[in-house]
C-alpha cells in the first residue's frame, strides 16, 4: 500500500474507498510500533443515540445497529495515522464523524446552517493569536477549508497566550497548528502556507478555485496588514481583525465586500499608508501606529505604557491569554454570522472586562 502523506503535519487515511482490509493488517505489521487506539463501538453507539434519540436506551435495536456495522469484507469506518504522533486512530466515516462531533451544536446552529458554515472557506493570516481562533473556529465545525499562513516558529515567550506545550518549541507554526486541527478532524483539507505571505502568494490563493470568502488579521507586521486590506478590497472579501489589549478585546470589522472602504476605517491617512508598505517608518512612527489602528481611547493605561517601553524594557507588546480565548470566541461567531449573511456592518468594538463585570464595586462591597 502506497502512503500519499502530503507532510508530517498531515494524517494519512485507511478507508473502504480505496483500501481493503488486507491492505490494513499489510500496514499494521509494516509498523508494528505504531499506537493503535480503537475506540471504534463506543463511537457507534453515539452515533445510534444521535440518530435514534428516541430509542437510544433500547438495548435490542442498539444490539441490532452495531450488527449491521460490523466488519466483513471491507474497512468499516476509517483509519487515521498521525506521523506526528506515531499513532492510528479508528474513527467513523467522514459524514458520521461530523455529524456526531457537531451533533452538541443542534439547534444553536441547524443542521443546513452547519454545512453551510462547514463549507465557508477562510484564511487566517498569522499563528500565534491566529492558531487560536483557527482551532476554535474548526472546533465550531465551521470552515473545513481553511488557508493558515505564517513564517514564524514558536519559542517559549509564546506560551504565555497560545495553547500549545514545550514541545512546540522551535517547530514551525503552520506546522502546528495544522497537526492540532487534524487531531480535531483528519477530513479538513487544510492550505497550509509556511512563508510571509506577499502579494504574489495571495494573489495566487485568490486564483484559485476555492478561495477564502473572508480573510483574518492575526500578524504584527504593517506593511503585510496593508496589503491584506488592498487584497481584501480588489477581491471584495471581508476581513476581521481581533487586537488583544490587556483586559480588554478591540475587533475590527472592514467588509469590502459590500462598500467602498478605506483602509483601519481611514484612521491612517493615505500618506501614511504609503511609508508603511514602502518600510519606511521611523521608531518612533511605529510606535503612535500601534495606536493608532485600535484608536488612543481604546488603549488601557498599561497598554499605553508599555508602547512606550517597546525596545527598552519590552521586546514586544504583552497580551493575555485570557483576552486571547474571548477574542477567539468572539472572532469565530463573527465568521458564523458573515457565512450566513446575517447582517453584520463595518466596525469596531471594544470589549472591556472590567466594566462587564463590574470589579471596583464588588471590591467596595466585600
Amino acid at each position: 500500500m502506497n502512503e500519499q502523506m502530503k507532510s508530517e503535519y498531515s494524517p494519512f487515511i485507511i478507508s473502504a474507498d480505496s483500501h481493503s482490509p488486507k491492505d490494513l493488517s499489510r500496514w499494521l505489521a509494516h509498523h508494528p510500533q505504531v499506537n493503535k487506539i480503537d475506540h471504534y463501538q463506543d463511537q457507534l453507539r453515539e452515533l445510534f443515540e444521535i440518530t435514534n434519540p428516541s430509542v437510544a436506551s433500547n438495548q435490542a435495536k442498539l444490539q441490532e445497529f452495531l450488527a449491521d456495522n460490523k466488519e466483513q469484507d471491507q474497512i468499516i469506518g476509517v483509519w487515521v495515522y498521525y506521523p506526528w504522533r506515531n499513532a492510528i486512530v479508528h474513527l467513523l466515516t467522514e459524514h458520521n464523524f461530523f455529524a456526531l462531533r457537531t451533533n452538541r451544536n443542534q439547534k444553536l446552529i441547524s443542521a443546513k446552517e452547519q454545512l453551510q458554515l462547514r463549507d465557508f472557506p477562510i484564511a487566517i493570516f498569522g499563528m500565534s493569536i491566529g492558531g487560536v481562533i483557527a482551532k476554535t473556529i474548526i472546533q465550531c465545525g465551521f470552515s473545513q477549508r481553511m488557508t493558515i499562513c505564517d513564517d514564524d516558529y514558536f519559542s517559549i515567550s509564546n506560551l504565555n497566550r497560545v495553547p500549545v506545550d514545550i514541545f512546540a518549541i522551535g517547530q514551525s507554526k503552520a506546522e502546528r497548528v495544522a497537526q492540532d486541527l487534524y487531531q480535531l478532524d483528519p477530513f479538513l483539507k487544510l492550505n497550509v502556507i509556511r512563508k510571509r505571505a506577499t502579494q504574489t502568494l495571495i494573489e495566487k490563493l485568490m486564483r484559485e478555485k476555492n478561495r477564502p470568502q473572508l480573510l483574518i488579521d492575526a500578524i504584527d507586521d504593517f506593511p503585510m496588514k496593508v496589503l491584506l486590506r488592498q487584497m481584501a478590497k480588489k477581491y471584495r472579501l471581508p476581513l476581521l481583525m481581533c487586537t488583544n489589549l490587556g483586559d480588554s478585546v478591540l475587533f475590527d470589522v472592514e467588509r469590502y465586500d459590500l462598500e467602498s472602504l478605506q483602509p483601519f476605517h481611514g484612521r491612517v491617512k493615505a500618506a501614511l499608508l504609503n511609508k508603511i508598505v514602502n518600510q519606511k517608518l521611523s521608531d518612533d512612527e511605529r510606535k503612535m501606529l500601534a495606536v493608532t489602528l485600535v484608536g488612543k481611547n481604546n488603549v488601557p493605561l498599561r497598554a499605553k505604557r508599555s508602547v512606550t517601553q517597546l525596545g527598552i524594557t519590552l521586546v514586544g507588546r504583552p497580551q493575555l491569554y485570557s483576552s486571547v480565548t474571548v477574542g477567539a470566541g468572539i472572532t469565530a461567531f463573527l465568521v458564523r454570522q458573515i457565512a450566513l449573511r446575517k447582517k453584520v456592518v463595518s466596525q469596531q468594538t471594544k470589549i472591556h472586562f472590567p466594566s462587564i463585570f463590574d470589579l471596583e464595586d464588588m471590591m467596595e462591597v466585600n
